[in-house]
């Protein structure tokens, strides 16, 4: 999905939140999940793959540098290592461009 995919996707589904209208077909079929423990305090940890997923990006609390710490696992049965650390600049790349249009 493309970032505009993404964004509608969390949009339509913050409303189904709201309103309590998830479909089971909402909350099944994922292949790549996240896992946030950085609302309790936590710097970084490691997160196993749910049955079926490719990976799954486990995040931590922003440290006193104001970085947010992301520790992936993935796949490699599935998932290229190359193809991987694509995706880990292509993430360092956005947030860097979000914080210099925040600035």
């Amino acid at each position: 999905l493309t970032i505009q995919e993404i964004t509608h996707t969390l949009e339509r589904f913050k409303t189904k939140l709201q309103e309590k209208s998830f479909t089971q077909e909402d909350l099944s079929g994922s292949t790549f999940s996240i896992s946030n423990l950085g609302m309790f305090g936590i710097k970084r940890f490691d997160a196993m793959i749910n049955k079926n997923d490719c990976g799954i990006a486990a995040v931590g609390t922003v440290d006193a540098t104001k970085k947010l710490p992301i520790t992936l696992t993935l796949d490699h049965r599935l998932i290229n290592g190359r193809d991987a650390a694509l995706f880990v600049q292509t993430l360092k790349e956005l947030a860097s461009e979000e914080k210099n249009f925040k600035e």
